[in-house]
Order: C-alpha cells, then sequence, then structure tokens
C-alpha cells in the first residue's frame, strides 16, 4: 500500500518529493528527471537523473507530515570533480609519544 493514500488532499510520495527537489536543485524539468529507489542502500534513498546529472536524496516522510528530502554526497563524478579538496588530516600522535 502506497504511503500516499489519499494524493488529492495534497499528500506526495517521498520518490515524488526527490524529484521535485532535484528539479530545482538540478535546473532540470521534472518531466526529464527519474528517480530510482535504491533499497540496495536504504529504502528511503532515491538517485535522481536527468539533463545530465545525478543526485542522491534521503527522504522521509514524518507521520501525518509532507515528504522532505535531504540531498546526500553527490555520486555525480563531474560535480565531484568541482568540490574543494580539503588537506589531508595529519596523522594521529603515536602511542609513544603521547605524554605520561
Amino acid at each position: 500500500m502506497s504511503v500516499c493514500a489519499l494524493p488529492a488532499l495534497g499528500c506526495v510520495s517521498t520518490q515524488q518529493t526527490s524529484i521535485d527537489r532535484a528539479s530545482r536543485e538540478l535546473a532540470c524539468p521534472a518531466s526529464q528527471l527519474t528517480s530510482v529507489n535504491r533499497t540496495d542502500i536504504d529504502p528511503h534513498v532515491f538517485d535522481v537523473s536527468g539533463c545530465g546529472r545525478t543526485a542522491r536524496y534521503m527522504c522521509f516522510r514524518p507521520y501525518k507530515s509532507d515528504s522532505y528530502c535531504a540531498r546526500e554526497p553527490n555520486p555525480d563524478p563531474a560535480e565531484e570533480a568541482l568540490r574543494p579538496k580539503l588537506p589531508p588530516s595529519p596523522p594521529p600522535p603515536s602511542v609513544g609519544a603521547l605524554p605520561r
């Protein structure tokens, strides 16, 4: 059974919410986007693709509330290349170097 039993009352599925959010963030019409439920990761994870880009979302629908999605780290290698690279972390101190 669908989480959204009464769509006429404004209930939207989490999958549709992932498409709506990706449409805004990727500047791509919703009609050109596809959403794949990544149950291999988590039942609430969706990969949304379209207009040559991909975004991953974790979506929820709290009890008696609208659904919402948070963008996950981007699986899109083209966008990953644009992220600033963080400097490497210094190595942890060795056990012998700790103060006594």
